[in-house]
């Protein structure tokens, strides 16, 4: 695999080094997202370009695969295991009392961790507007992507001109479940062999190679059966055999082959269909003007305009406001003005001598909303963005937002925030767990139920601020939530679909932070609901009273854990290179 490209999860491992790619490339699968949004951090906060791949097949493909073995386990006869699978493919399986295609394919957690990795990279690498087009269904993100070639194979010597058989090529997946291939293949009169990674439950209807004794078979075969649903990774060098290739319609192979037959993992007789009708075709060829790898060009963001005012409170926390100011201070936008408000406590005089372009208020008394108006008053950009002593921007969170408000005209914007969990280290803080659950658009009903969006994801206009202070005196808690529901009852809040912000969850875990903070936070939603009342809608009314109930009981929405662990880094990241 080339060192510009790093992969995480068993299946990106083997599909890694596939594309022709001349950036850097995360490649992932969905058990080595964690890892791979770890990376994806550290080069964000670092500032280096870099794109993704997100290997993922449809979720029928991945529910037959799961059922399989199990399948082939408890079922003895070639009729009886080939009814299973259909029903298998086609998702009528009972499995635990549930049909098949009721049940989960992937887990939820896993697609958030996903979305997020895409959502902090410069962009996605595909094989084809196929593969583009599930990743982007399944993740639900759209960013912009390069369809990058598939690497060819080598040359082939000339082929015999009497040809037998065909090969299910599927080194990437076990027997057991490549095994499924060859039950739908099991009627036809031609020799049949499987490739998978280790061998099959038995050897009565084809025989099994391993990928490295393949090459002979392969030269003589009739029709080779491409198993690959992530992409067409392999398909060139299959077609340079000089066989027939059959492979799956997810795979995109159709944009960079001619001769191919394509079967539908959603009904296992299209298997045995496109390998019979392939038998009669000519040899797979790569078809004329296959696309060429056209790099992405950076992205187009102002790095310079309107003044930008970051106002930042803190009370007694110097090393955390240290890095929140470091993530300020390393922003690819230049004109921005740093308000810190220090929120009663010891004064900050060390750390002001440290940052000298930053503005340091000390206030006499704790009172943070008094604090926040006053940090506000002392701001003088067309735009203000706020940002907790604990928490960070990542290098492009000014420059995303304002140009999003400067193309769009509006008023308020946010980007999607990243939580990031973190444990202390004698003097210094490792990060051992991520989480995406702040990466969405803040839609007017859903934000008078709840609040959306997270406070340092979030930029407006100074002048959408008027009359009274931004920050109600009366609603203590809750103070950026009441914000948004200010703004939001005149502006649209613009969504950035980027991660530009990150959160942090230190030490003792979001659960026992809400359990902390429930009782400030339960009068707080009170006051606003009572503020924003939403009589004749019933449904939102009903959900608020669902919203209060769970606060009272010290659930605040905030994942108690991070949705995947990872291996400890340094944090800030900027510290890991």
């Amino acid at each position: 695999m080339k060192s510009s490209v790093a992969a995480y999860g068993p299946i990106a491992s083997r599909f890694g080094d596939a594309l022709h790619c001349d950036e850097p490339l995360i490649v992932f699968d969905h058990t080595g997202a964690a890892e791979a949004l770890r990376d994806c951090t550290r080069r964000r906060f670092q500032n280096r370009r870099f794109f993704v791949r997100a290997l993922l097949q449809r979720e029928h493909s991945m529910r037959s695969d799961a059922v399989l073995p199990a399948i082939i386990s408890t079922l003895a006869g070639k009729d009886e295991r080939r009814e299973a699978l259909e029903q298998a493919f086609a998702g009528v399986l009972n499995v635990n009392g549930q049909r098949l295609a009721d049940l989960a394919a992937y887990d939820a957690a896993s697609l958030r961790l996903m979305q997020a990795a895409v959502r902090l990279s410069d962009g996605l690498f595909v094989c084809s507007q196929i593969e583009r087009r599930r990743v982007c269904d399944l993740l639900s993100v759209d960013p912009a992507a390069v369809i990058a070639p598939v690497k060819p194979g080598a040359r082939r010597s000339p082929s015999p001109v009497q040809r037998s058989g065909l090969v299910v090529w599927a080194p990437h997946l076990p027997g057991s479940v490549a095994f499924g291939f060859v039950l739908a293949l099991a009627e036809m009169q031609e020799p049949l062999w499987v490739v998978s990674a280790d061998a099959p439950p038995s050897n009565d209807l084809a025989r099994w190679l391993t990928a490295a004794d393949a090459d002979a078979i392969l030269h003589g075969a009739k029709v080779i059966v491409d198993a690959n649903a992530y992409g067409c990774d392999d398909a060139l060098s299959l077609a340079s055999y000089g066989a027939s290739l059959v492979a799956d319609a997810e795979s995109g192979v159709q944009e960079v082959l001619d001769g191919v037959r394509v079967f539908d993992r959603r009904r296992m007789a299209s298997i045995f269909e496109a390998a019979v009708a392939a038998i009669g075709m000519a040899s797979s060829r790569p078809r004329p003007g296959a696309p060429v790898t056209e790099p992405l060009a950076p992205r187009e963001l102002l790095r310079s305009g309107p003044k930008v005012s970051v106002m930042i409170p803190t009370l007694d926390r110097p090393a955390m406001l240290r890095d929140a100011l470091e993530s300020v201070a390393r922003q690819s936008y230049t004109n921005v003005e740093t308000i810190v408000v220090v929120d009663g406590g010891p004064r900050l005089d060390a750390l002001a001598s440290q940052f000298p372009d930053v503005t340091f208020m000390h206030m006499a008394e704790n009172n943070p909303v008094e604090s926040s108006n006053a940090a506000f008053a002392a701001t003088s950009g067309q735009y203000v963005t706020l940002l907790s002593d604990d928490d960070l921007f990542f290098p492009d969170h000014v420059a995303e937002l304002v140009t999003a408000l400067e193309r769009s005209g509006g008023s308020v914007a946010h980007g999607d925030v990243l939580t990031a969990f973190l444990r202390s280290n004698n003097d210094d803080w490792l990060l051992y767990g991520l989480e995406s659950n702040m990466s969405r658009s803040a839609e007017a009903s859903a934000l008078l139920v709840s609040n959306q969006v997270g406070a340092v994801g979030v930029m407006f206009r100074r002048e959408a601020v008027f009359g009274d202070p931004p920050f109600d005196a009366s609603i203590p808690f809750c103070r950026d939530y009441a914000l948004w529901l200010r703004l939001a009852a005149d502006n649209d809040l613009v969504h950035v679909e980027r991660i530009t912000s990150c959160y942090t969850i230190r030490n003792r875990g979001a659960q026992q932070q809400s359990v902390m903070w429930s009782g400030g936070t339960l009068e707080g939603y009170r006051a606003l609901y009572a503020r924003y009342p939403v009589e004749g809608r019933p449904l939102l009314q009903r959900r608020r009273e669902g919203i209060l109930q769970s606060i009272a009981r010290g659930n605040m929405g905030l994942a108690g854990e991070p949705a995947a662990h990872v291996s400890d880094a340094p944090w800030p990241p900027w510290r890991d290179s």
